[in-house]
């Protein structure tokens, strides 16, 4: 459990991070290897073996929505010498710079939005604890084992708890969410927020609204369509955050724009989420964002057992989410490459080493 808290930190600080696969690979090697050595120091701690390390760590890695194959790399390539490093009483930073997961290049890269990346995991964790019923002095001491856990920006984590859990609360209780919070706390500038959103805002929210489209011309009442909408978003590999805020602030207008007969694009620009800007940017990317998306999706078919097959005719159908703009080009990457997807994911690659690999990043 612990290794799952710090893992999907880790793993949401380098979603969230990049936009380029320079980015992707450094910060999320870095990330997800601090965290690994970190558990495997406990383990050690507790008298675990080597070959119970490794057996517990994979154990935490398979848990992962996503990244579990850059876990899963680190675990089958380098516990060995992970525990001698630990042995030898490297910190976990030092241990992750020998393995070459962690560059001065890479913290540099990963300092620079790391109060709005803190800022956002303590906000989300707090408006879960606020769903369960929790006081205020109880979400502060529980977000204090949070920042306790983290494997980088601990003090800025403390900060933030100490100075901001009640202006937290209050602004969850207007059902702002963590991106809008920690902007209105100074914490997230629009040059971080540019970095971190952009492209895949803009292809979540056409997804939304197709599917929305679809709904509406079924005959489903509002309500019926923001329940089926979150179940949309529960099946994406990333973004499923960004597409929970759509469903939640923009369902009552998207219906009204589509009942107007607009296009998803346009109703997406006219919410703010596609811009020509976003378009510029993201149109030279879309098969890589994709790309990623569609190797989330054939881990999990994967996982469930399904066939190659069974995976292409899934993956059409989600492709057809994506509506008009992205549609094609989806279903052109599913027929081009799944098999190649599999094999690469067998081989345990990650998504963003696959996407670099057959030129889509």
């Amino acid at each position: 459990m612990k290794l799952t808290l710090f893992l999907l930190f880790a793993i949401f600080c380098a979603v969230t991070l990049t936009q380029t696969v320079e980015k992707k690979e450094g910060g999320i090697g870095c990330l997800v290897c601090t965290t690994v050595v970190s558990a495997a120091e406990q383990y050690l701690a507790d008298g675990k073996t080597e070959a119970q390390i490794e057996a517990l760590l994979d154990k935490e890695c398979n848990k992962l929505p996503i990244g579990k194959t850059q876990c899963q790399d680190i675990v089958n390539e380098d516990v060995p010498k992970i525990i001698q490093f630990l042995e030898e009483k490297k910190t976990p930073q030092e241990i992750c710079s020998l393995l070459g997961l962690c560059t001065s290049e890479v913290e540099e890269k990963t300092e620079g939005g790391i109060e709005c990346i803190v800022c956002t995991t303590v906000v989300s964790a707090a408006e879960q604890y606020l769903a369960d019923g929790k006081t205020e002095a109880q979400i502060e001491a529980l977000l204090d084992k949070v920042c306790e856990k983290l494997p980088i920006g601990k003090s800025q984590c403390e900060d933030i708890v100490n100075e901001d859990v009640p202006k937290i609360i209050q602004f969850l209780e207007e059902k702002k969410t963590p991106q809008e919070i920690c902007s209105l706390l100074g914490l997230c500038t629009s040059e971080v927020e540019e970095k971190t959103e952009g492209g895949i805002e803009c292809i979540i929210c056409t997804t939304v609204v197709n599917a929305a489209e679809k709904y509406l011309a079924s005959g489903k009442t509002e309500a019926q369509i923001e329940v089926l909408l979150d179940k949309v978003c529960e099946k994406l590999p990333i973004g499923k955050s960004q597409c929970k805020d759509i469903v939640k602030q923009y369902v009552p207008e998207i219906i009204q724009l589509l009942e107007e007969s607009k296009t998803p694009e346009e109703i997406c620009s006219l919410i703010g989420l596609c811009t020509s800007e976003v378009e510029e940017k993201t149109e030279g990317g879309i098969e890589c964002t994709v790309c990623d998306i569609l190797i989330g999706l054939v881990e999990k078919y994967i996982e469930e057992g399904k066939t190659e097959e069974e995976i292409e005719k899934l993956l059409d159908k989600e492709c057809a989410l994506l509506g008009s703009s992205y549609e094609a080009m989806c279903k052109t990457l599913v027929e081009e490459y799944v098999p190649t997807f599999i094999d690469y994911i067998e081989q345990h690659q990650s998504a963003d080493t696959i996407c670099s690999e057959i030129g889509l990043c």
